[in-house]
Protein backbone atom coordinates (compact mmCIF):
# COMPACT_ATOMS: atom_id res chain seq x y z
CA UNK A 1 0.00 0.00 0.00
CA UNK A 2 1.26 3.85 -0.89
CA UNK A 3 0.28 7.13 -0.04
CA UNK A 4 2.09 9.76 -1.28
CA UNK A 5 2.02 13.62 -2.13
CA UNK A 6 2.56 14.81 -5.43
CA UNK A 7 4.40 18.34 -5.96
CA UNK A 8 1.26 20.08 -6.16
CA UNK A 9 -0.02 18.75 -2.77
CA UNK A 10 -2.42 15.88 -4.05
CA UNK A 11 -2.32 12.82 -2.84
CA UNK A 12 -1.86 9.52 -4.37
CA UNK A 13 -3.18 6.19 -2.66
CA UNK A 14 -2.84 3.08 -4.20
CA UNK A 15 -2.77 -0.89 -3.16
CA UNK A 16 -3.89 -4.35 -3.58
CA UNK A 17 -7.43 -3.97 -5.30
CA UNK A 18 -7.72 -0.24 -4.32
CA UNK A 19 -7.17 0.92 -8.17
CA UNK A 20 -5.33 4.02 -7.55
CA UNK A 21 -7.10 6.99 -5.86
CA UNK A 22 -6.13 10.86 -6.13
CA UNK A 23 -7.33 13.34 -3.83
CA UNK A 24 -6.70 17.32 -4.28
CA UNK A 25 -8.29 18.38 -1.10
CA UNK A 26 -11.96 18.25 -2.19
CA UNK A 27 -12.62 15.62 -4.44
CA UNK A 28 -11.61 12.28 -4.96
CA UNK A 29 -10.85 10.35 -8.45
CA UNK A 30 -10.64 6.17 -8.41
CA UNK A 31 -8.71 4.85 -11.61
CA UNK A 32 -9.32 1.14 -12.22
CA UNK A 33 -9.75 -1.34 -15.22
CA UNK A 34 -13.55 -0.10 -15.24
CA UNK A 35 -13.09 3.32 -15.60
CA UNK A 36 -9.59 3.81 -17.57
CA UNK A 37 -6.85 1.81 -19.36
CA UNK A 38 -5.22 0.40 -15.93
CA UNK A 39 -4.84 -3.06 -16.63
CA UNK A 40 -5.14 -4.60 -12.62
CA UNK A 41 -6.76 -2.47 -9.81
CA UNK A 42 -3.84 -3.55 -7.56
CA UNK A 43 -0.22 -1.11 -7.34
CA UNK A 44 2.66 -2.43 -5.23
CA UNK A 45 3.61 1.42 -4.94
CA UNK A 46 3.82 4.73 -6.24
CA UNK A 47 6.63 7.03 -6.57
CA UNK A 48 6.50 10.32 -7.48
CA UNK A 49 10.10 12.63 -8.83
CA UNK A 50 11.25 15.33 -8.93
CA UNK A 51 9.57 16.09 -12.18
CA UNK A 52 6.00 15.25 -10.56
CA UNK A 53 6.17 12.17 -12.83
CA UNK A 54 3.86 9.27 -10.70
CA UNK A 55 5.93 5.69 -11.39
CA UNK A 56 3.36 2.90 -10.22
CA UNK A 57 4.13 -0.24 -10.01
CA UNK A 58 1.63 -2.25 -11.01
CA UNK A 59 0.60 -6.19 -9.63
CA UNK A 60 0.27 -9.17 -11.58
CA UNK A 61 2.96 -8.77 -13.22
CA UNK A 62 1.29 -5.84 -15.43
CA UNK A 63 4.38 -3.65 -15.51
CA UNK A 64 5.16 0.11 -15.05
CA UNK A 65 2.53 2.74 -15.12
CA UNK A 66 3.93 6.66 -16.10
CA UNK A 67 1.99 9.47 -15.65
CA UNK A 68 3.20 12.89 -16.30
CA UNK A 69 0.79 15.59 -16.30
CA UNK A 70 -2.55 13.76 -17.97
CA UNK A 71 -0.92 11.49 -20.39
CA UNK A 72 -0.44 7.58 -19.06
CA UNK A 73 2.06 5.16 -20.17
CA UNK A 74 2.42 1.40 -19.58
CA UNK A 75 5.85 -0.40 -19.47
CA UNK A 76 5.55 -4.20 -19.44
CA UNK A 77 7.35 -7.35 -20.87
CA UNK A 78 5.67 -6.75 -24.51
CA UNK A 79 6.44 -3.04 -25.78
CA UNK A 80 9.68 -2.23 -23.21
CA UNK A 81 11.50 -5.57 -22.70
CA UNK A 82 10.77 -5.29 -19.15
CA UNK A 83 10.93 -8.21 -16.54
CA UNK A 84 8.17 -10.54 -16.70
CA UNK A 85 8.10 -10.16 -12.68
CA UNK A 86 6.19 -7.97 -9.99
CA UNK A 87 8.13 -4.71 -9.16
CA UNK A 88 7.82 -3.77 -5.63
CA UNK A 89 9.24 -0.40 -5.23
CA UNK A 90 10.84 2.55 -7.11
CA UNK A 91 13.29 5.47 -6.22
CA UNK A 92 15.20 7.88 -8.46
CA UNK A 93 18.69 8.64 -8.46
CA UNK A 94 20.35 12.50 -8.50
CA UNK A 95 20.33 12.12 -12.44
CA UNK A 96 16.17 11.25 -12.35
CA UNK A 97 16.69 7.59 -13.73
CA UNK A 98 14.08 5.41 -12.14
CA UNK A 99 15.49 2.19 -10.37
CA UNK A 100 12.57 -0.29 -9.26
CA UNK A 101 13.13 -3.79 -7.18
CA UNK A 102 11.85 -7.16 -7.76
CA UNK A 103 12.18 -10.65 -6.78
CA UNK A 104 10.16 -13.22 -5.16
CA UNK A 105 10.49 -16.18 -3.25
CA UNK A 106 13.41 -18.15 -4.47
CA UNK A 107 14.04 -16.11 -7.58
CA UNK A 108 17.07 -13.81 -7.45
CA UNK A 109 16.23 -10.46 -6.80
CA UNK A 110 17.08 -8.05 -9.15
CA UNK A 111 17.26 -3.85 -9.42
CA UNK A 112 15.95 -2.57 -12.62
CA UNK A 113 17.20 0.83 -13.77
CA UNK A 114 15.34 2.97 -16.97
CA UNK A 115 17.55 5.45 -18.23
CA UNK A 116 14.45 6.86 -19.90
CA UNK A 117 15.63 5.44 -23.32
CA UNK A 118 16.55 1.97 -21.87
CA UNK A 119 16.26 -0.65 -18.99
CA UNK A 120 19.15 -1.90 -17.56
CA UNK A 121 19.19 -5.38 -15.44
CA UNK A 122 21.60 -5.05 -12.41
CA UNK A 123 21.27 -8.65 -10.29
CA UNK A 124 22.91 -8.18 -6.81
CA UNK A 125 25.17 -10.83 -5.21
CA UNK A 126 26.13 -11.68 -1.93
CA UNK A 127 29.80 -11.70 -0.76
CA UNK A 128 30.47 -14.98 -1.98
CA UNK A 129 29.37 -13.47 -5.46
CA UNK A 130 26.44 -15.63 -5.58
CA UNK A 131 22.88 -14.62 -6.47
CA UNK A 132 20.38 -13.30 -3.72
CA UNK A 133 17.01 -15.16 -3.05
CA UNK A 134 14.27 -13.30 -2.11
CA UNK A 135 11.96 -9.53 -2.79
CA UNK A 136 13.30 -6.01 -2.91
CA UNK A 137 10.70 -4.48 -0.64
CA UNK A 138 12.27 -0.71 -0.53
CA UNK A 139 14.48 1.21 -2.39
CA UNK A 140 16.02 4.55 -1.64
CA UNK A 141 18.12 7.06 -2.62
CA UNK A 142 20.73 8.81 0.00
CA UNK A 143 22.31 12.10 0.18
CA UNK A 144 24.97 11.07 -1.41
CA UNK A 145 23.48 9.27 -4.70
CA UNK A 146 23.70 5.77 -3.42
CA UNK A 147 20.68 3.54 -3.84
CA UNK A 148 19.87 1.52 -0.58
CA UNK A 149 17.85 -1.59 -0.92
CA UNK A 150 15.52 -3.62 1.60
CA UNK A 151 14.61 -7.27 0.62
CA UNK A 152 13.19 -9.98 2.50
CA UNK A 153 15.59 -13.07 2.21
CA UNK A 154 14.04 -16.57 1.20
CA UNK A 155 15.18 -20.36 1.11
CA UNK A 156 12.65 -23.08 -0.06
CA UNK A 157 10.24 -20.57 0.12
CA UNK A 158 10.48 -19.36 3.72
CA UNK A 159 11.13 -16.46 4.86
CA UNK A 160 14.82 -16.19 6.91
CA UNK A 161 15.61 -12.74 7.39
CA UNK A 162 16.23 -9.33 5.24
CA UNK A 163 19.22 -7.93 3.23
CA UNK A 164 19.82 -4.30 3.43
CA UNK A 165 21.89 -3.48 0.66
CA UNK A 166 24.11 -0.12 -0.78
CA UNK A 167 24.67 0.35 -4.66
CA UNK A 168 27.35 3.00 -4.94
CA UNK A 169 27.10 3.12 -8.38
CA UNK A 170 30.01 0.29 -8.73
CA UNK A 171 29.91 -2.17 -6.20
CA UNK A 172 27.06 -3.91 -3.56
CA UNK A 173 27.52 -3.85 0.14
CA UNK A 174 25.43 -6.50 1.95
CA UNK A 175 24.01 -6.34 5.31
CA UNK A 176 22.62 -9.32 6.02
CA UNK A 177 19.43 -9.58 9.08
CA UNK A 178 19.15 -13.09 10.49
CA UNK A 179 15.81 -12.12 11.84
CA UNK A 180 12.69 -13.65 10.58
CA UNK A 181 10.84 -10.30 11.70
CA UNK A 182 11.72 -8.84 8.01
CA UNK A 183 12.42 -4.92 7.59
CA UNK A 184 10.07 -3.33 5.53
CA UNK A 185 11.30 0.30 5.53
CA UNK A 186 13.93 2.34 5.36
CA UNK A 187 15.02 6.50 6.18
CA UNK A 188 17.97 8.23 6.13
Amino acid sequence: NSIVFDNNNNIWVGGLGTGILTYDGNTWITYNKNNSNIPTNSSTSIFIDKNNIKWITLWEKKGILKIKNHQWTFFNQVDSNLLNHNFWCATVDFDNNLWLGTGWQQSPIKIVKYNGEKWLINNPINDDGKSINGTIRTLFTDFKGNIWSVSSLSKKRTTVGSLLSKYDGNNWQNIEINDVNVIREIEI
